[in-house]
C-alpha cells in the first residue's frame, strides 16, 4: 500500500515540464541589422571560378557574446534554404574573423547570419553581394 501511495504522490512530479519560446520580429531584426551594418566588414578576392571571402564582426553586441555565424543559401523561392553552413570564427583584438571560399555557381542568394547570446539572443543578417563587396540587411521568413 505504501508503494501505491508513494507512486501516486510521485506521479505529478514526473509530469512537470519547462519550455522556452522566442518570438522574433522581422522588422526589429532588419532595424538591428541596419544599426550594425557599419560594424560588419567583408573582403572578397575574386577568381574565375570562386570567391575567397573574409568577414569581420564585433565579438559582442548589446552585451551579448557571439554564439554562432552561419552562411545560408536561400532557395529560388526565398522560403527554403538550399544549404546552411556554420562558419568557424577566430577572435582577435575585440573582433571576430571568419573565412570561406565559395564557387561562383553557389554564390547567388547568400545570407550571413550572426547570432549573439544564447537561447533567445539577437540576430543580424545580411545578404552578400560578392561582386560589389557589399552587404544588405535582410530578414529570414520562418
Amino acid at each position: 500500500m505504501r508503494r501505491i501511495v508513494l507512486l501516486v504522490c510521485m506521479l505529478p512530479l514526473s509530469m512537470a515540464c519547462n519550455a522556452t519560446s522566442c518570438i522574433s520580429d522581422g522588422k526589429a531584426d532588419i532595424e538591428r541589422s541596419d544599426q550594425y551594418l557599419n560594424e560588419v566588414k567583408i573582403d572578397v578576392d575574386k577568381s574565375d571560378s570562386s570567391f575567397d571571402v573574409s568577414i569581420s564582426l564585433p565579438l559582442n553586441l548589446e552585451n551579448l557574446n557571439l554564439a554562432s555565424l552561419t552562411l545560408v543559401r536561400r532557395g529560388v523561392d526565398g522560403k527554403e534554404d538550399d544549404f546552411m553552413m556554420p562558419l568557424n570564427v577566430t577572435p582577435k583584438n575585440g573582433r571576430t574573423f571568419a573565412w570561406y571560399m565559395i564557387s561562383r555557381d553557389l554564390s547567388e542568394s547568400n545570407v550571413i547570419e550572426a547570432v549573439y547570446g544564447v537561447s533567445c539572443g539577437i540576430s543580424i543578417r545580411y545578404k552578400l553581394d560578392y561582386k560589389n563587396e557589399s552587404l544588405e540587411s535582410v530578414t529570414i521568413e520562418q
